[in-house]
């Protein structure tokens, strides 16, 4: 089962034309300041302890550094507004109702952390963004989806 893996994952990278030498993944000699385990060029939120790197938008910025949700490349009032008013909303996350408005979204944007619910630490980093970008991640800006997402192509 192990060498199917591997060997699907060669066959992917050859067609798709990624260097087979180079592997997203816990690479702690290439751990960058936020002591994730994640190598600084596969770490979509290099100041962000993220290990879990979840990226629900898909912009090439992780959840924990990405509050910019209509991904204009600002936080600003209206996802301040949005994360007070799921602040310790029970109807949302994982198993909510009514069902989450729209993919690929879940729920609750605030619940960065993915345990269910928009709690105040969560809610005090989305604040601490206000006017800024979001990231940064280390991806290559060729990765982003979008360039408000603050890929630096960390080496």
């Amino acid at each position: 089962m192990k060498l199917s893996s591997i060997a699907l994952v060669a066959g992917f990278c050859l067609v798709v034309g990624l260097p087979m030498a180079a592997t997203a993944g816990p690479n702690s000699s290439a751990d960058g300041t936020d002591a994730d385990g994640i190598g600084q060029a596969f770490d979509n939120c290099l100041n962000q302890n993220n290990a879990g790197q979840v990226d629900t938008d898909h912009d090439g910025c992780g959840d924990f550094c990405d509050f910019d949700w209509n991904n204009d490349g600002v936080v600003k009032a209206g996802e301040i507004n949005k994360a007070l008013g799921q602040f310790l909303d029970p109807e949302c996350g994982p198993g909510g109702s009514p069902p989450c408005p729209g993919p690929p979204y879940h729920c609750c944007e605030c619940d960065f952390n993915h345990d269910g619910i928009c709690k105040g630490g969560e809610l005090t980093q989305i604040q601490k963004q206000f006017l800024l970008q979001p990231g940064p991640s280390g991806f290559d800006p060729s990765m982003c989806k979008s360039p408000q997402c603050g890929c630096i192509n960390a080496p």
